[in-house]
């Protein structure tokens, strides 16, 4: 049996190591990749790979979507929390305020 004395990272965060064997890498790989020229690929093995890319664009285009939405939910609750905050700060100054002068008139 043949092994890899190397490693290959891939683009999908797997490593193939020292100990794996080559037709598990091939496996994979024809998988994952297409391991023909353009020029030889039949219309099935094209409309693979575009619903393939599609699929991967539109993954891509959900992940983007939800990190645009958490930070500007981020943003909002963020400045409702400083807003809430600076009130109650305010309500405490003008409380402890009263307090020194109600001190000093008495």
């Amino acid at each position: 049996m043949l092994t890899f004395y190397w490693s290959i990272p891939l683009a999908f965060g797997r490593t193939f190591d020292r100990s794996t064997d080559v037709k598990s890498v091939i496996i994979t790989l024809s998988t994952k990749y297409m391991l023909v020229p353009s020029s030889s690929r039949t219309a099935v093995a094209r409309d693979m790979a575009t619903k393939v890319l599609e699929n991967e664009r539109a993954r891509r285009l959900d992940h983007c979507a939800t990190v645009i939405q958490k930070n500007l939910k981020a943003t909002y609750y963020r400045r409702r929390y400083l807003k809430a905050r600076d009130a109650i700060l305010f309500a405490q100054y003008t409380i402890d305020l009263t307090k020194d002068v109600q001190e000093e008139d008495s």
